[in-house]
């Protein structure tokens, strides 16, 4: 696979974009030099012409121009030779230059505007020509003997009254000026595309300087250094996202690797314990084989302990499953009235001993589109944490409504005097109990874990809060409408928000957020 670079990317589009522009920039400012400079020379052309015009005069003799070489040195055989040649109106030569050496120039046509023309002067060089037509100052005098100078009307001048003039000198001047602007302009190009060149490598390398610092940083992260960051100093525009988006998913990974390593202390803790008491069975058992006082206590102690390992087992096999959305789903509506009461029912008796009043309170008829089977479990983790933990003679209250929206709502509320405002954010946690480590065997701390993960299956959001007196708030609530939001889980506790793949904002707001960290 052939790999893209973002330095020449950068760099040729740059280059040939300005390259581009260099040479249009000095191909117009050579033209418009090269235009200007004829231009100038032409005019320098006619008002010579124009100049040899105004010598030019008619009187009844003929027509006549008069000037001495000395004051045109041009026009005389001296070099660099200029060239003029005048005729009559009938077409016939008045005067030439001696430079022509008896050679002649091309007659302008019948018309009074100036006509350029290059040629080949009669030396062989290239020249410039321009001819036109004009009627030359009519000479008189007065009765007592005074010049008098008139000009006849254009409009009324007949075809021997116009005189004819052409004058001619070499481009050689000129075209030497042309080259030397295409030659300075050239070389203006050059030099700017060098300096471009290294312009544009030495700001394109800056430029990706901290990219490559990333480069880098990140190349020398390893498993080993999980706690390690990235920063680019000063902060760039472009990479700040990238940077802080990189060091949460640094964060995200130190956390995970910790929860795995706390995950491997948490099992081996957990089984340590029923280990060590199927030991000392073992052990009591192989001692004493033959007692009848002893086997029976033995392998009921044996398969209670049993019984909690797979358990324990079986639940960190749902919650992996569940948290890997392995589990299939099979909505359907649900009656909650029916199944709150089939849950409820294994817990009757224990909550009959503690004297715990279950108050339910459920909307007639009310259903939710939802897994029967892992909803089910959903609320026999939530009763059976009320039930273990609420104080005798105390309540356990349970409200299911639908508000205005088509949101459904289930709300269970218990006292928990036990618990503080701080151990709400870890609460829905692996392995968490409120009590010291290793002094509750009854209970592995994965239940409200498992529901929060349940929950994000089935699209329920969980809200959870500590209210007045010591009561403890958990709302489950999904929406039944297409508008809903489906495989998020949220978790808002006193203000702050933390927990699963997504959760719950104080103002209601999802916001991507991975366990074992919280904001708010």
């Amino acid at each position: 696979m052939s790999s893209h670079s973002i330095r020449r990317a950068l760099k040729y589009p740059v280059l040939g974009g300005s390259l581009l522009v260099v040479a249009l920039a000095s191909v117009a400012s050579s033209l418009a030099a090269e235009r200007l400079l004829r231009s100038e020379f032409d005019r320098s052309l006619l008002a010579k012409a124009r100049v040899l015009a105004t010598l030019t005069e008619r009187a009844p003799s003929g027509i006549s121009i008069e000037f001495a070489d000395e004051e045109l040195p041009e026009f005389s055989t001296a070099k660099p030779r200029e060239y003029f040649e005048l005729w009559d109106g009938k077409g016939k030569v008045v005067e030439r230059s001696r430079s022509l050496l008896g050679q002649g120039l091309p007659m302008p046509a019948e018309s009074e505007v100036e006509h350029f023309t290059d040629l080949t002067l009669p030396d062989g060089r290239a020249g410039r020509l321009v001819r036109f037509r004009f009627i030359p100052r009519r000479e008189e005098r007065d009765e007592n003997g005074r010049e008098l100078t008139s000009h006849d009307n254009p409009s009324q001048a007949t075809d021997g009254q116009y005189a004819a003039l052409a004058v001619a000198r070499g481009r050689e001047g000129v075209e030497r000026l042309v080259l030397s602007v295409y030659s300075i302009n050239s070389l203006a190009a050059l030099a700017i595309t060098i300096g471009l060149l290294a312009i544009v490598r030495r700001g394109v390398n800056r430029g990706l300087k901290p990219l490559e610092t990333l480069a880098e940083q990140v190349e020398g992260l390893s498993s080993e250094r999980l706690d390690a960051r990235v920063s680019i100093e000063p902060a760039v525009a472009e990479l700040v996202p990238i940077v802080e988006r990189l060091n949460r998913l640094l964060a995200r990974l130190e956390r995970a690797f910790a929860r795995e390593r706390q995950f491997s202390s948490n099992v081996a803790h957990e089984l340590r314990t029923p280990i060590s008491e199927l030991k000392s069975l073992a052990e009591v058992g192989a001692r004493w084989p033959e007692d009848p006082s002893l086997s029976g206590p033995f392998f009921r102690d044996a398969l209670g302990i049993a019984e909690r390992m797979a358990g324990t087992t079986n639940r960190l096999l749902a919650l992996a499953r569940a948290e890997a959305g392995l589990e299939p789903v099979a909505h359907a509506h649900v009656a909650l009235a029916p199944l709150i009461a089939a849950t409820w029912a294994p817990f009757a008796n224990l909550a009959s001993e503690r004297r715990l009043r279950f108050e339910p309170k459920i909307e007639a008829e009310l259903t939710l589109t939802t897994d029967r089977e892992k909803f089910g479990h959903i609320l026999s983790n939530l009763l059976a944490n009320a039930v273990e933990y609420s104080p005798e003679d105390s309540a356990i209250e349970l409200r299911a409504f639908r508000d205005g929206r088509g949101a459904v709502h289930l709300e269970i509320s218990n006292l928990a005097p036990h618990l503080a405002t701080g151990d709400l954010d870890s609460m829905f946690t692996r392995f968490w109990r409120k009590a010291a480590a290793g002094t509750d065997a009854h209970h592995s701390g994965l239940g409200l874990a498992l529901v929060v993960a349940l929950c994000e299956q089935l699209g329920i959001a969980v809200r959870a809060n500590l209210a007045d007196l010591g009561h403890l708030e958990v709302r489950l609530s999904k929406s039944d409408t297409e508008s809903s939001i489906r495989s998020q889980v949220a978790l808002r506790l006193d203000g702050w928000t933390f927990g699963g793949a997504k959760w719950l904002g104080p103002s209601g707001d999802l916001i991507p957020l991975r366990w074992g960290w919280y904001s708010r």
